[in-house]
């Protein structure tokens, strides 16, 4: 019985989007938290709605939201067909809310696309834009991400961005044990890349 008020919320919140037709925008804004917690049940909810009917803001969040909810999900979000959208209207609004969260995960779609330089830029923008809203959950991932790039070549930065990502995931509502594992692996590979550079400078992994 418990089981099935646990996800009475997430049914009723289902049909009130297939519903409401010019109501859905705040729907789908009150779908992020699912996305997070439940992102398989967040995309058979989503995959109800008819982005025709949505406005350009309407499209460009439910393609964020989405898009959280495929990573969430184990899916690596390598093609921009849906994400563009986000992408277009976030991008020249720092201010927004969704931002921070918005360049994050452009950021992730570059680095999957070996655009490390655009991946590295977007970061930054979700890094600082979060750090301002207090979002330490996205900061943290953005700084992870970055940590992933650099610590080929960089590891000193790598490192320094890694031991950030832990300190922050800390102050996140929203990281989990698995985060936080994942950073602790992260940052052992960041000194692994440290111990294997040559001390000679010539930035060749010792063999």
């Amino acid at each position: 019985m418990k089981s099935v008020f646990q996800y009475f919320p997430i049914l009723m919140l289902s049909l009130m989007l297939i519903a409401c037709g010019g109501k859905q925008e705040k729907l789908i804004s009150a779908m992020i938290p699912i996305a997070g917690n439940k992102p398989d049940s967040a995309l058979t909810i989503l995959s109800k709605i008819d982005q025709t009917k949505l406005s350009d803001r309407g499209l460009a969040l439910y393609s964020l939201v989405y898009t959280m909810a495929q990573d969430k999900s184990g899916i690596d979000v390598d093609k921009d067909s849906l994400l563009r959208y986000a992408h277009d209207w976030y991008k020249d609004k720092p201010d927004d809310s969704l931002y921070a969260k918005c360049e994050y995960y452009i950021g992730k779609y570059y680095s999957l696309n070996d655009s490390s330089e655009r991946a590295l830029h977007c970061f930054a923008n979700s890094i600082k834009a979060a750090n301002h809203r207090k979002d330490y959950y996205t900061q943290s991932l953005a700084l992870l991400q970055s940590s992933v790039i650099v610590r080929e070549y960089n590891p000193a930065l790598a490192i320094r961005y890694a031991k950030e990502a832990l300190r922050i995931y800390h102050e996140a509502k929203d990281a989990s044990q698995a985060n936080k594992v994942y950073g602790l692996l992260n940052l052992a590979e960041c000194y692994y890349y440290s111990a294997a550079i040559s001390p000679f400078g010539d930035n060749k992994l010792l063999i």
